[in-house]
């Protein structure tokens, strides 16, 4: 009895061994290209843009990256890796915004507003159903972190 428990469990961990072998090699791989294709594509914007980012944020979503000198964010999209550079010469203030349902947050944002306190920019951090909620708690330590590198950027004289 014994030995047919041990011979179907050995048979078991092969067949899982054997399955599960190539599914994490993939998820392994595509993560690995990934980064690969942000860290290209954020080279190839510092060049378009002569940019020097320094800061730089890998989200779920997305990238965000700060160029403290040439007070500049690019904001990369990571499904099709567009990017959009925001220029922070009329803004003169950052602040974290929560969007709540009950407890629930549902979007995680900074808003970069004008000395006339109009939103001229928002940088989406947190979506729900669309990042990993598992990292919600880390979005809002970034997001805070951000909103500090942003004001600190803007404070300083060009």
């Amino acid at each position: 009895m014994n030995n047919h428990i041990l011979e179907n469990s050995l048979i078991v961990a092969a067949l899982l061994t054997i399955i599960l072998t190539p599914v994490i090699w993939a998820v392994i791989h595509s993560r690995r290209l990934k980064r690969q294709r942000i860290s290209s594509e954020i080279i190839k914007a510092e060049k378009d843009y002569q940019a020097q980012f320094h800061h730089i944020d890998h989200l779920d979503s997305s990238v965000i990256a700060l160029d403290e000198n040439k007070k500049v964010i690019l904001q990369m999209d990571v499904k099709d890796y567009t990017n959009q550079l925001i220029d922070l010469k009329n803004v003169a203030s950052c602040a974290v915004e929560e969007k709540k349902q009950k407890n629930n947050i549902q979007l995680l944002q900074l808003v970069l507003r004008n000395s006339g306190q109009q939103a001229l920019h928002h940088i989406v951090l947190y979506k729900q159903y669309i990042d990993n909620e598992g990292h919600l708690k880390k979005r809002v330590k970034t997001a805070a972190q951000w909103e500090v590198l942003i004001n600190r950027a803007i404070a300083v004289p060009a």
